[in-house]
């Protein structure tokens, strides 16, 4: 359960809502969340891992995008 819980933590640290994000939350991921603060890790964690590394993969192309030399003209 204690991984769970870091997945928790680390989507709502890096995904969660902020005041500067007015997004509809993700109902998915809450459902997620839910299912492992209610012990159900075997729900909860597939699902934050990959909400979590969906995330990382779209910074990451951004991240090319930007860097590459048509990006910067």
């Amino acid at each position: 359960m204690e991984y769970c819980a870091e997945l928790t933590a680390m989507y709502r640290k890096y995904l969660g809502q902020t005041s500067s994000r007015q997004s509809m939350p993700d109902v998915t991921a809450s459902t997620a969340i839910d299912a492992c603060e209610s012990g159900n890790t075997a729900a909860g964690i597939p699902v934050l891992e990959k909400q979590l590394t969906n995330a990382l993969h779209l910074a990451e192309a951004q991240l090319i995008s930007a860097a590459s030399p048509a990006a910067t003209g």
